[in-house]
């Protein structure tokens, strides 16, 4: 018996042994992973949020109303030569039927100009 608990007693040591060089290496590696993980945030941080943060203030997004007769509405205005009468405007019914009827909306970028494009950087805190 006493044999076999001095091989117990080994194997007790080996795996004990074992398990400090183990908690050690993670210890070590630990240290690189907290590293680089660091790094990756940092690059995360100043090269790609800035970079996306520059694409997304170049467009501006806005939508484009789509009239039944495919025409973009035009407003010209006149003055009148002679004076207005009570004849000369319209009822709201009148007004409702002369408006071109919007049947739908498209969406559509256009390029920012520099002004709307330095507004959204300071906005996004660039």
């Amino acid at each position: 018996m006493n044999n076999e608990d001095q091989n117990m007693k080994k194997i007790q040591e080996l795996f004990v042994d074992r398990m400090r060089e183990i908690k050690s290496e993670l210890a070590k590696k630990r240290k690189v992973m907290a590293i680089v993980i660091v790094i990756i945030i940092l690059f995360g941080w100043f090269q790609v949020r800035p970079a996306i943060i520059k694409h997304n203030c170049s467009w501006i997004n806005y939508e484009q109303e789509i009239y039944a007769n495919s025409t973009t509405p035009t407003f010209n205005y006149s003055s009148p030569k002679t004076p207005l009468t009570l004849s000369d405007f319209q009822t709201p019914a009148e007004w409702e039927k002369s408006q071109p009827k919007i049947i739908d909306t498209e969406k559509r970028t256009r390029k920012a100009t520099e002004k709307e494009y330095t507004f959204c950087l300071h906005s996004h805190g660039l």
